[in-house]
């Protein structure tokens, strides 16, 4: 009897255990229901990986890219592709066409001032900046300023301040640093405008009348083209420029004065006409100059002062190149106006400015 009753109680039990299990795990479901939902409530999911969001912070979802490849019949997306490759094609072509270069004769050049010419330090400094997209080929050396200063040494009598002369061997130096740089050198002078040469011969410059050296507007002395001494001068000038070697000499200045008092000018008794007088000088220089080629500023001086400066296109149709100045101002006429001059006459014409104007130039 005992047994038995041992056997009821344990069996008893185990039907109680089973009554509590049962609840439990629907207990259970429903909590696991609802961490569920609030998993799948505030669970991201992006780019850069699963994350939950802030309690009660909502976010719009973000749009991710994606690559999908939807296939097209095969006819369309072939003309599709060649109609885009003409367009890409065309595009580069436009982009990537390289600039027609220059006639390996043209002159594109850069007029370095007689200051920088004086000395190798500035003039390196000088040609280490020019820009490479101007595509400079020659410089322009000033070695003859208006003032009188000489880049190089001289012993005339007409330069009697030896604080204006230059050394030889720094010209001779800046000449052979261009040219192993790769460019064509001209060597720049101006002639009849020349203040120191003027004020230190007083009898070889343009005289005013009454006596004393006449000055233009610009308080400026001019030697005179009539006088003999003075065209020797700067022929001699010249044919020491020549054997320096450069490429070009360019002769600016070939003029009578225009500016100022003209009408206070003595020229003196039984003289030819101003272009004769400048005939004889081109003619001169040109000699001087021996195989080197010589070139010259037209100084295109407008119809009110033409006459007063003696210059004359035809006088300088033999140069190996003419140069205008690419300005307006109130004594001369436009570069294009300058150009027309010439006409069917055999020279090139470049033109003078501030930046390059057409495929030849001198920026000055």
């Amino acid at each position: 009897m005992r047994r038995t009753r041992r056997a009821s109680r344990r069996y008893r039990g185990s039907r109680g255990g089973i009554g509590i299990v049962i609840p439990l795990l629907i207990v259970l479901c429903i909590i696991a229901a609802g961490v569920l939902y609030f998993v799948n409530e505030n669970m991201a999911f992006t780019k850069d990986g699963t994350l939950f969001e802030a309690w009660g912070a909502k976010k719009e979802p973000e749009i991710v890219d994606a690559n999908l490849v939807i296939e097209e019949d095969a006819g369309e997306e072939d003309k599709t592709a060649e109609d885009g490759a003409e367009g890409i094609e065309t595009e580069a072509s436009e982009e990537t066409e390289a600039p027609v270069a220059p006639p390996a004769d043209a002159v594109r050049a850069r007029f370095l001032p007689i200051g920088t010419v004086k000395s190798t330090e500035l003039f390196n400094a000088a040609i280490a900046e020019i820009p490479a997209d101007e595509k400079i080929n020659t410089l322009v050396l000033e070695v003859k300023a208006e003032d009188g200063t000489l880049a190089f040494g001289s012993e005339h009598e007409f330069v009697a301040d030896k604080q204006i002369v230059g050394d030889d061997s720094v010209l001779s130096q800046v000449i052979e640093k261009a040219k192993s740089a790769g460019y064509r050198v001209s060597l720049f002078m101006s002639c009849f405008k020349d203040n120191g040469a003027a004020r230190n011969n007083f009898k070889h410059s343009v005289l005013a009348k009454g006596g004393g050296v006449w000055r233009d507007e610009f308080e400026t002395r001019w030697l005179s083209p009539y006088s003999e001494e003075a065209r020797l001068y700067l022929t001699d000038i010249i044919k020491k420029l020549a054997a320096l070697g450069p490429n070009e000499i360019i002769l600016s200045n070939i003029s009578f004065p225009v500016a100022g008092r003209t009408d206070m000018i003595d020229y003196g008794e039984g003289v030819s006409s101003k272009p004769e007088a400048l005939s004889v000088f081109i003619s001169e220089a040109q000699s001087a100059a021996g195989n080197v080629a010589v070139s010259a500023v037209y100084e295109n001086y407008n119809e009110a002062y033409s006459p007063l400066g003696g210059q004359k296109p035809e006088l300088f149709q033999d140069f190996a190149r003419i140069y205008i100045y690419a300005k307006d101002s109130q004594a001369l006429r436009s570069f294009e106006e300058g150009k027309a001059l010439f006409g069917d006459m055999n020279v090139s014409i470049i033109p003078v400015g501030k930046a390059a104007v057409d495929e030849q130039f001198v920026i000055k």
